[in-house]
């Protein structure tokens, strides 16, 4: 699968920094030409990552290309949140199927408030989507 193209990483990296400076990164807000280190390791202060803001966008080549290189949907904010609950929240299909698919561990992973993405999920779709195999 091809990286998305250099105007989605743009947008994600200025929103990962609108969203609060990285906690593990120097770089500034505008994007590196060479990055030197893997973007989905980048952590906000909040504990979001870019695969978080990546499924808040409902950018699903996105999602997909950093699911690939390795990023970790089961990274928690400071809520609890990953993005599969993020995901489930906005109640987008696509991006569900994708992560149910590719990161089926995140699937239990429970929230602050001791719920798994689907027992967040804004339809029942969605809840379908990432219920868990019994």
């Amino acid at each position: 699968m091809a990286l998305p193209q250099r105007s989605m990483l743009q947008k994600l990296w200025q929103g990962f920094f609108r969203q609060a400076p990285a906690r593990n990164h120097t770089h500034n807000s505008s994007l590196p030409s060479c990055l030197t280190c893997p973007m989905f390791l980048l952590v906000s202060q909040a504990g979001w990552t870019p695969l978080m803001l990546a499924v808040r966008s409902s950018k699903l080549p996105a999602v997909e290309a950093l699911l690939e290189a390795g990023a970790d949907a089961a990274t928690q904010n400071q809520q609890g949140a990953t993005a599969v609950h993020l995901a489930a929240i906005n109640g987008k299909p696509p991006i569900c199927s994708c992560l149910a698919q590719r990161a089926p561990a995140a699937l239990a992973v429970r929230n602050a408030e001791g719920k798994t993405a689907a027992e967040v999920a804004k339809t029942p779709e969605v809840a379908a989507l990432l219920a868990q195999p019994a």
